[in-house]
């Protein structure tokens, strides 16, 4: 399967290091040959020129004429056995680049510019873009929040609305910001002397924290976690990742753990997936084996490291069909899927054929196995790649739709 590695213009804010904006199953692995240690996606999948054959599907196209050209709708009707939706799909111009991510109800989308200048904005569910305004870095929300910085270089908090909502701390302008993580977020402001202060604010602006130093020679993977708690990794002299990877405590601006494993998926309730001499260990923050999954279950895959969720974890195997886990490594139930790569909102991303579906819980395929990528599933939407480029879906079953 090919690997996304998406621009650093979309990518999360760096203050301790460097760390990159992925969709959500990531794996952090050390890469002692390169400089720059990549973050990188492993769901993507070739590109070819199948197309969605769904049975029992029609497609027709919508008369609703849209402002924005880069945006083409269509309406579809789906209909299977077990499974009865009406969704409105959105086609995205091959102008944007897509950040397969959804976040409070957007994803980021960039474009170039005349002037090879790269620029940012956010896309809703819709396909517009809020308030037709893109930016120079932009963060993606979350506590409500995001940090973005304008072309002139101004940098501030939006909220979902796109008003602009913290633009100084204690009177002085906002050079970076980091994601809100439990009310709370990281900014570095400026100074007279050009040193870097970096001090934690709360959602109202307000300092709650005394300011604290960046801690040197690591590098930080905060795409892989929505938490106080990240994955990190250290630095030579030269620059270069090390091997190994530990977890970081964001709050507390410190180590968690010493490094420990070679590679580390997602962190969720206190828990992530980690690799150590090819074995795969489910963890909790401090570094503690919850289960030796390997030893649990003989033959797994330990190069692609799957998706944390409270729904369960999937389990791939060289040979055989997927597991699901709880979080505490306890069987859930098998699937009749050879690659299953996350469960969220009552549904199953699997791959067959280095290509994307989508089944509910119960094993019924409600998209067919044909699309290049497919991202989050945020209250029944989900972006998916086509071979002709990305579409915006809505898939609504008869389960609880949450975030």
């Amino acid at each position: 399967m090919k690997k996304y590695i998406l621009f650093a213009v979309v990518s999360l804010s760096l203050f301790l290091g460097a760390c990159d904006s992925t969709s959500d199953k990531t794996t952090v692995k050390a890469d002692t040959s390169k400089e720059d240690t990549q973050v990188v996606n492993d769901e993507s999948a070739n590109n070819d020129n199948q197309k969605n054959k769904q049975d029992n599907s029609t497609n027709k196209q919508d008369d609703e004429k849209k402002l924005d050209v880069r945006v083409e709708r269509e309406t579809t009707t789906n209909k299977t056995d077990e499974v009865k939706s009406v969704f409105d799909v959105v086609k995205i111009d091959k102008g944007y680049d897509v950040n397969p991510e959804i976040s409070q109800g957007y994803f980021l989308v960039s474009k170039i510019e005349q002037d090879d200048k790269i620029l940012t904005g956010y896309m809703d569910m819709k396909g517009d873009v809020l308030n037709d305004t893109f930016y120079e870095v932009a963060n993606k929300f979350t506590n409500d929040l995001a940090f973005v910085k304008t072309v002139q270089g101004e940098g501030y908090y939006i909220n979902t609305k796109g008003e602009k909502i913290i633009d100084k701390v204690d009177g002085q302008d906002i050079v970076q910001g980091e994601m809100f993580f439990d009310g709370e977020a990281k900014v570095v402001l400026a100074s007279e002397n050009d040193d870097e202060k970096f001090v934690y604010i709360d959602n109202t602006g307000k300092i709650v924290t005394e300011p604290v130093k960046p801690v040197k020679n690591i590098r930080l993977y905060k795409a892989v976690s929505e938490t106080e708690y990240t994955v990190y990794g250290k630095l030579n002299k030269q620059g270069e990742e090390t091997a190994g990877v530990g977890i970081y405590n964001l709050l507390k601006n410190q180590p968690q753990t010493e490094i420990i494993y070679d590679s580390m998926g997602n962190i969720l309730n206190n828990r992530a997936l980690a690799v150590k001499n090819d074995k795969l260990f489910l963890i909790d923050i401090n570094g503690k084996v919850v289960k030796d999954l390997s030893k649990e279950y003989a033959g797994l895959e330990t190069m692609d490291l799957n998706f944390l969720a409270p729904q369960g974890v999937p389990l791939n195997f060289v040979d055989g069909n997927a597991v699901i886990i709880d979080l505490d490594g306890n069987l859930i139930k098998k699937t009749t899927f050879k690659k299953l790569y996350r469960i969220q909102n009552g549904f199953m991303v699997f791959a067959e054929n280095d290509k994307f579906g989508i089944a509910d819980m119960a094993g019924n395929i409600v998209r067919e196995p044909v699309y290049n990528f497919c991202s989050n599933i945020y209250k029944g939407n989900v972006l998916l790649e086509t071979s002709d480029g990305w579409i915006i879906d809505k898939i609504v079953n008869n389960s609880k739709v949450t975030e």
